[in-house]
């Protein structure tokens, strides 16, 4: 808001400077000039307008994406954090399973309740992360 506050300061010294760069008054003009003074005039107006719209969308849009960066990323850290735990636990299971069983070529990991071999596979797609976090 600041920002478009000043830019409307800005946009208002330079009607004023256009304004004194006038030879004479405009009511000392004749009525064509007048005319064409109010016509300059709707115009910036208009235009300072439009400039304010769109940068008000921009700014818009701008917030927007930041808010789906967050959101990326804290999605992106909460799955880091289950392949971490995973791999974790992953790592436990096969320690146990080869001290128990060395035949065995699975485990079951708690967290996420998959099976994994214990050669080092992991688990499938990202369809698959992304319903194992939504639980």
């Amino acid at each position: 808001i600041q920002d478009l506050r000043g830019e409307v300061q800005l946009l208002k010294a330079k009607l004023a400077q256009r304004g004194e760069a006038a030879s004479s008054p405009p009511s000392a003009l004749p009525g064509a000039d007048q005319n064409a003074l109010k016509e300059a005039s709707a115009q910036w107006k208009a235009e300072v307008v439009h400039n304010l719209e769109v940068r008000t969308q921009l700014q818009r849009s701008l917030i927007e994406v930041e808010r789906g960066m967050v959101q990326w990323r804290t999605k992106k850290a909460r799955v880091q954090k289950v392949i971490e735990q995973w791999e974790t636990d992953a790592e436990a299971s096969a320690s146990r399973c080869r001290q128990s069983t060395p035949s065995s070529s699975t485990i079951r990991t708690p967290s996420l309740g998959a099976t994994a071999d214990v050669g080092g596979a992991r688990p499938g797609s990202l369809a698959e992360w992304e319903e194992q976090l939504s639980q």
